[in-house]
């Protein structure tokens, strides 16, 4: 299973134009055809304050719901994010997560 995340933060990192270093990436990959350009900048958000809290515990985060699916329709849809950690959090990781998400989702495209 290790070999499959590091392969995909291979990928992504690939997909980023990025060093693959062992640091998590801050920036979301995008084809150009599923996200609008505050759902990729809000996604970049997230990902930068999940890596500052999780640093290379964070194997990705991931669009989900009708972004991924390409049926975001602004002003209408949600946003949902997944994130993936390598190692289970404590309740102190689980409670930075969730004041780190909190402190960015005042620019949520979705609100």
């Amino acid at each position: 299973m290790l070999a499959h995340r590091q392969s995909a933060a291979a990928r992504y990192a690939a997909l980023r134009g990025l060093p693959m270093s062992g640091q998590p990436c801050s920036l979301m990959p995008d084809d150009g055809q599923v996200l609008t350009p505050e759902v990729a900048a809000f996604g970049d958000q997230v990902t930068e304050v999940l890596a500052r809290t999780l640093g290379s515990d964070l194997v990705g985060m991931y669009f989900v719901g009708c972004v991924a699916f390409g049926r975001y329709v602004p002003g209408e849809s949600d946003v949902d994010i997944a994130a993936g950690s390598e190692s289970p959090l404590t309740e102190a990781q689980k409670h930075r997560v969730a004041s780190a998400i909190v402190e960015v989702s005042g620019v949520c495209p979705a609100w």
